[in-house]
């Protein structure tokens, strides 16, 4: 009746084999960014897969019917060479980007458009060990999503043109403060930058903490244990009475 026995199956006396316990489940930390108005998502490898339900619920859903958080900043380190095994990653931000666009355009009221005002969006793409020479940029193998020659909210950006920029970055992580501050640039399709290089996390926090309006962010990643480490000293070295960075990360 799902009481727990010890060796009921083979007997309490067995002591050549082994037990067996289960410890868990345990939450993934990504779990935890609705308790906060800022939010920086950090994905980098495989542990990008649950940052992009995280992007998806915010911009396609949360958004929509209010709810929080309300500032999301979104950071993903991807390896030139496995850029096409994301290739469908690229087609969800190009399309999660049209649809935020449409929904912020179709308000309808003024109180409407200052209710999404209070929303921002910044997507951050890091593209290491990108080769010097500029390559040539291929197809993509699956088609974008359809959107009607007389839709009014026409999207910003494809995901061809995403693809195109990320398989050749032309802008160095080093100069993300600089670039961002210009406004306009190259690298900047809507909301998303595409960079060359690691991200450099002393100007990213650095950044974070100079417009900073809540006193609590929350830092979530999924992704290798080198990467959750430099956040973490990030999280101490920029936290001060003014401003609380708390890092939830799960290694991979």
């Amino acid at each position: 009746r799902g009481d727990l026995q010890l060796g009921r199956r083979f007997g309490v006396g067995i002591s050549d084999l082994p037990i067996l316990r289960v410890d868990g489940p345990h939450a993934a930390p990504a779990e935890h960014y609705l308790n906060y108005k800022t939010v920086m998502i950090v994905g980098a490898g495989i542990g990008m897969t649950p940052c992009a339900s995280v992007l998806t619920a915010m911009l396609k859903y949360r958004w929509r019917f209010g709810q929080p958080p309300e500032k999301l900043h979104f950071y993903w380190v991807v390896q030139h060479g496995e850029v096409d095994a994301f290739q469908w990653f690229l087609h969800l931000i190009a399309e999660l980007e049209h649809e935020y666009f449409r929904q912020r355009g179709s308000a309808s009221t003024e109180q409407a458009r200052l209710d999404w005002n209070k929303y921002y969006c910044e997507i951050h793409i890091f593209v290491t060990r990108a080769p010097k020479e500029k390559c040539t940029v291929k197809p993509m193998v699956s088609a974008p999503k359809f959107v009607r020659s007389d839709d009014k909210f026409q999207p910003q950006f494809t995901a061809d043109g995403l693809y195109a920029e990320v398989m050749n970055p032309s802008v160095s992580s080093k100069k993300l403060t600089e670039a961002m501050a210009n406004g306009k640039s190259s690298n900047n399709l809507q909301d998303a930058w595409i960079w060359n290089g690691r991200p450099d996390w002393d100007q990213i926090f650095t950044q974070m903490k100079g417009q900073a309006i809540d006193p609590d962010i929350g830092c979530f990643f999924c992704g290798a244990a080198v990467i959750g480490s430099d956040l973490e000293s990030m999280c101490q070295k920029y936290t001060s009475s003014g401003v609380t960075f708390s890092l939830h990360k799960e290694n991979f």
